[in-house]
């Protein structure tokens, strides 16, 4: 299965940017300085320009080594998406998620859904474990600490909801959610 690339980015424009905020602000203390010391007029243009291809080289080499660590970094520590990625911290590739095809049986025909959660197959083995616990109810609180933010539970909810693995509680914001009997033989699938 092929990993999901990372969308891609404008760093020689983003690099421009940095470079010409860079170059404006030493302008402007350059411009500043020049006049109150009365130095030669080109000097500030002198150094705004070096200023500007200092910046472009420095802001262009950092953007492409960086590779997105630092702020996947930031994301973590605040637990905010700060890239909208849809991702708080590093995002998963396609590769590390497990593909879970269960079997069912109804009434009707045999079919098979495919649920393809934001988790590795570790995260969704301890969430298994979590939920069976807990006697099969699902919510935030049974969640070990540290096994997903809480804008991966919601994609969690959402995907499970979905495919009609979990219902609601209620009605809103705040509605809770249980496991239907499709939702647990899920589970009980991923703990074998």
């Amino acid at each position: 299965m092929p990993a999901t690339p990372t969308p891609t980015r404008d760093t020689a424009g983003q690099a421009a940017i940095a470079a010409a905020a860079a170059a404006a602000a030493v302008f402007a203390v350059a411009l500043l300085v020049t006049l109150l010391a009365r130095l030669p007029w080109w000097l500030p243009v002198l150094t705004a320009l070096i200023a500007g291809l200092l910046g472009f080289a420095v802001s262009g080499l950092l953007l492409v080594w960086d590779n997105r660590r630092l702020v996947w970094h930031a994301e973590g520590l605040m637990r905010v998406d700060l890239d909208k990625d849809g991702v708080v911290g590093r995002p998963l590739m396609q590769a590390e998620r497990k593909l879970i095809t269960v079997e069912l049986t109804s009434d009707k025909p045999r079919f098979i859904r495919y649920l393809d959660l934001p988790l590795t197959e570790d995260q969704i083995v301890r969430m298994a474990r979590a939920v069976k616990a807990a006697g099969w109810a699902f919510s935030r609180r049974v969640m070990p600490e540290g096994l997903m933010t809480t804008e991966t539970y919601q994609e969690v909810i959402a995907v499970m909801l979905d495919k009609g693995l979990l219902v609601l509680r209620g009605a809103g914001p705040s509605a809770g959610v249980e496991l239907t009997a499709a939702g647990r033989k899920v589970l009980e699938r991923c703990l074998e």
